[in-house]
């Protein structure tokens, strides 16, 4: 029941349509196609980006990036064009 009430929580706080935007916005600025590593320097950034936006914390949108996968907990090798 707590799963599903940080769930909701962040569906909340981080609506789907303006978070696929802002996360989108980030991809195409920095040429990802695909998640990126969740340590990688992307993933803070992105993290910082959609912690911003939203006014969440950096835990909070970790969480929302990785329900959409966005984040993965590896890099699978290299960019499609770089």
């Amino acid at each position: 029941m707590e799963w599903q009430a940080g769930y909701v929580c962040g569906a909340l706080l981080m609506p789907v349509a303006h978070f696929r935007r802002v996360v989108s916005g980030y991809q195409q600025t920095n040429g990802i196609f695909g998640p990126v590593a969740a340590g990688s320097e992307h993933a803070a950034a992105l993290i910082d980006k959609v912690r911003q936006e939203f006014q969440v914390s950096a835990d909070a949108a970790r969480v929302r990036l990785s329900q959409h996968s966005y984040l993965q907990p590896q890099a699978r090798g290299r960019a499609l064009f770089g």
